[in-house]
């Protein structure tokens, strides 16, 4: 009986051994069986969802599955579940139901209230009895409803009044996504670079910037340049002559003026009096004048200013000159002389004074200056006059009366008698030795 119990105890052994052998062949059978799913499309990144969806989107999923010949997980598929992990599922076609390869497709909605975010792809194969084979694609579906910030970067700075005065002015549109970068696209495109070149009261510039999910926004900004100086202007009054002077002090009046910006501040317009006789002047604006944009004007002068208030001088000289007693006896010519005066002078301009000659006898008589006389200022010379010329050309009258005895005696007669001769002198104007 020992003998017997040996026998049956070996054969159990054997029986144990045996059977861990099927098992083990069988394993590595059903691994070398494996099913593999494969998802195809698609495979890259999509972003299905954006800002200006008004509908739920579609996403078709294709897939393929190979090798499923085995028993459980590893059979071949009667069915399949494509799935927008955390979002949505849905039952796929299969083309090759029940065979250990084949083809599939299906469709997943994608709710249009779906939050941002990518989210995985999932394909699930099975025989409707057992857990079936998947493949899992990660973050291959987006949704991004939030479009990105965007700003604008200039090439210069504007004033505090908006005024730009560097030309030309390049505008850069710049987008930013922000927040979790598993919720945000990422940037795709901003509009490219503006160029203000020419001074303008206010241009509108729009930009735009769009992400990766096709969001876009828009900002739009008014561009005010101005970069010419304003202007200060000089005005002389009253205007020169044609000879280019005055005869009085000249007022000089500035003003400040500005084509586009306007005036901001002007402590430039005013009046500078030139007062002091002087050839070739000049008044200079005083102060300063700026515009709204900051540009500040440069300083004016007005020169050649020439003023001569002093007018020409009217000289005389008689001849011959009187004797001693005052008189003469012989014709008088006074002549006058004309010539300008003062510190500046500014040259005769007219000058048609002449000589005068008095032939008449009389007593006192007077002499005037005739024409005219004046300097390039406009200055007239005030006429001239000499009086008191006594001429006298009649010689005085000698006569004579003889007597006789008392008695008158006629000449070339003969008489006994003393003769005796009174003489008597006259002048019809002035006598001066008798």
């Amino acid at each position: 009986m020992p003998y017997l119990r040996s026998i049956t105890n070996w054969l159990r052994g054997f029986a144990v051994l045996a059977l861990s052998i099927f098992l083990f062949l069988g394993q590595g059978t059903a691994a070398s069986e494996a099913c593999q799913v494969t998802i195809n499309s698609p495979t890259t990144l999509s972003w299905v969802l954006n800002n200006s969806t008004t509908a739920d989107s579609v996403v078709n999923i294709n897939f393929s599955w190979s090798n499923c010949s085995g028993n459980g997980a590893n059979a071949a598929p009667t069915s399949a579940t494509v799935e927008v992990v955390s979002v949505n599922s849905a039952s796929a076609t299969l083309t090759s139901a029940g065979q250990p390869s084949g083809t599939g497709t299906g469709t997943v909605i994608i709710p249009k209230k779906s939050a941002d975010g990518k989210y995985n792809l999932k394909v699930t194969i099975g025989d409707g009895k057992t857990e079936g084979k998947a493949d899992v694609k990660e973050k291959i579906i987006g949704v991004d409803k939030s479009p990105p910030s965007i700003s604008s970067e200039l090439s210069s700075g504007a004033n505090s009044l908006g005024w730009y005065t560097q030309l030309p002015l390049t505008v850069t549109w710049v987008g930013t996504e922000s927040g979790d970068k598993d919720k945000s696209s990422g940037l795709a495109s901003c509009s490219p670079a503006s160029t203000i070149s020419s001074e303008t009261a206010g241009t509108e510039i729009t930009g735009t910037c769009k992400d990766q999910a096709g969001n876009v926004v828009t900002a739009s900004m008014s561009i005010k340049a101005d970069v010419t100086k304003p202007v200060i202007t000089a005005v002389a009054s009253p205007t020169a002559n044609a000879n280019g002077w005055n005869d009085t002090a000249v007022i000089v009046s500035f003003q400040c003026t500005d084509a586009l910006s306007g005036i901001a501040t002007n402590t430039s317009s005013g009046n500078v009096t030139l007062s002091t006789e002087g050839a070739g002047q000049t008044a200079t604006s005083q102060g300063s004048c700026s515009d709204l944009a900051g540009n500040v004007a440069n300083p004016v002068s007005i020169t050649g200013i020439n003023i001569d208030m002093t007018a020409p001088v009217i000289t005389l000289s008689r001849s011959p000159l009187p004797n001693a007693n005052g008189w003469n006896n012989s014709n008088v010519t006074v002549s006058f002389s004309c010539s300008d005066s003062g510190a500046t002078q500014s040259g005769l301009d007219q000058n048609s004074v002449s000589a005068t000659t008095l032939s008449s006898e009389g007593a006192n008589q007077t002499a005037s200056s005739t024409g005219s006389c004046w300097d390039r200022a406009g200055n007239d010379a005030s006429p001239v006059s000499i009086s008191g010329i006594s001429i006298d050309k009649s010689l005085p009258q000698l006569s004579g009366q003889a007597t006789a005895g008392g008695n008158p005696y006629t000449l070339s007669s003969w008489t006994n008698q003393s003769v005796t001769v009174s003489w008597t002198c006259n002048d019809s104007i002035w006598l001066d030795q008798y």
